[in-house]
């Protein structure tokens, strides 16, 4: 595995002083309480060590006037797959000091523990296992663990743009094997991928039990959103057959998508723009609700994705400005994919915004129905710019109906409480680990402020916006060749 990083350098960023102190600033705490002004903050040994009006500042600490700036918690990506090194300082550089790796491979482990030990600066990372699937006989499965040459064949076709191998489940022997392989891995939850049959599903669902994985992913067309709810999958990614869920013919519309996977590309599409209509002609404002209720019932959360849910040529349009920090080959790889997707025509156009509508309402119905969300966007796919989409998918949330507040919520406090781990961070309180945005506007009154960064603290460490900049400006200069 050491050879493959030894191609692919990772830098740090600058780290400034060991003790810091923040004072007039605007505190956003992330719990839902009202913003708190004129607040100091002392940050010691990477944690928080006071809040208040009047906290004591340590002898020597590096002092930061913050007056008209706004404090919020480091925001969390959680749905990633950030396969390039220049990935993870762009994250920083955007305020996403953690990310939840949604297809483990070896290089993630490695760059983690490098993060861990302070030799780089990165986001902090909670890793999947690989990709569990259907079996695929046009493709290797993967590697398995020690092969090292397997693995830096492997990496090395995913950095050309190939997709990273699955374990391949077809019964239990199957699913027993995989989940011991991604605990032997050092994977932290089971990835479900949606070519699984349904014996291959439960039986991963219940071998993830007995091992003491939670379980996330996409929901294979041979299971429903309300059965994968039932057996525990923690997290639906994608809101993957959720609209279908929502349909008085879902079982036959189930069972017409699930026969689409045979069907060639342009015979495929065509299907399932027929598939699409009547799952909005069906649509059922009932059967929305009920499965709301199963969601708030189970814990089931919801990783929407909202921003990867565009088109390649929408998506293109979106991330205009921000393609530069993205390698040159890469451009050029996502451009022919570009120029291969024809021009939808105006009534295409006009059904895909109403089926884009429809989604968006339904988010909206769950999440006033209690359903709990988090925020991913699925980066590592074309025209998504890591950082940068995280607060593209902000935006759209509030779109849905989700306040500023509660947008913030799902990328800091409700992210970390996912994973379990709010007593470490997630909000900015006393004793937790101090990853922190510092903000030139207030988010809370429009959550496109959570771009406007002054500067990004990683465990305690400042980088101000001339460290961000510089960095931004390295990597659009390296990207370009």
């Amino acid at each position: 595995m050491n050879k493959v990083l030894a191609v692919l350098p990772l830098l740090a960023f600058p780290v400034l002083s060991q003790s810091l102190v923040l004072s007039h600033v605007t505190v956003i705490d992330a719990t839902g309480a009202p913003a708190q002004p004129d607040m100091t903050v002392v940050l010691t040994g990477g944690r928080i060590a006071e809040i208040g009006r009047k906290a004591a500042a340590p002898k020597d600490a590096q002092m930061v006037d913050a007056t008209g700036k706004f404090l919020i918690p480091g925001l969390w990506d959680m749905h990633g797959h950030p396969h390039r090194p220049d990935d993870l300082p762009l994250f920083i550089a955007n305020g996403v000091t953690g990310v939840r790796v949604m297809g483990g491979l070896p290089w993630y482990y490695e760059t983690r523990t490098q993060i861990q030990s302070g030799k780089i600066i990165g986001p902090r990372m909670t890793i999947a296992s690989r990709l569990l699937d259907g079996p695929d006989p046009s493709q290797p499965a993967a590697p398995r663990a020690g092969d090292e040459a397997g693995i830096a064949k492997e990496w090395a076709e995913v950095m050309a743009g190939g997709r990273p191998r699955s374990l391949y489940i077809a019964n239990a022997a199957d699913a027993h094997e995989a989940v011991l392989q991604s605990k032997q891995e050092g994977a932290e939850f089971i990835k479900i991928h949606d070519g699984l049959s349904r014996e291959a599903y439960f039986a991963l669902a219940n071998e993830s039990k007995k091992q003491g994985f939670v379980f996330v992913g996409h929901v294979p067309m041979g299971v429903s959103p309300a059965e994968a709810s039932d057996a525990g999958q923690k997290s639906i990614e994608h809101l993957q057959g959720i609209l279908i869920a929502c349909s008085t013919h879902e079982v036959e519309l189930r069972k017409a998508t699930e026969a689409l996977a045979s069907l060639p590309g342009p015979q495929r599409a065509a299907k399932m723009e027929v598939i699409q209509r009547e799952t909005l002609e069906t649509f059922s404002a009932q059967k929305a609700s009920a499965l709301a209720a199963r969601f708030v019932r189970n814990h089931t959360w919801q990783c929407p994705t909202l921003t990867s849910r565009y088109g390649t040529r929408e998506r293109a349009e979106r991330t205009a400005a921000t393609l530069k920090y993205i390698p040159a080959s890469v451009r050029a790889r996502w451009k022919r994919a570009f120029d291969a997707t024809p021009e939808p025509s105006a009534e295409e156009q006009a059904f895909s915004k109403q089926l884009d509508q429809k989604l968006l309402e339904v988010v909206g119905t769950m999440h006033r129905a209690g359903v709990r969300f988090i925020a991913g966007t699925d980066v590592g796919g074309a025209y998504l710019v890591p950082g940068f989409s995280l607060h593209d998918e902000l935006a759209d949330l509030v779109s849905t109906g989700f306040t500023p507040m509660q947008a913030l919520q799902s990328a800091t406090f409700d992210a970390v409480r996912f994973l379990g781990q709010e007593k470490e961070w997630g909000t900015i309180q006393k004793g937790k680990l101090a990853d922190l945005v510092l903000l030139d506007a207030n988010p809370l009154e429009n959550i496109g402020n959570t771009r406007k960064i002054r500067a990004v603290v990683v465990s305690g460490q400042m980088l101000d916006r001339k460290a961000l900049d510089a960095t931004l400006d390295r990597i659009q200069a390296a990207d370009q060749k």
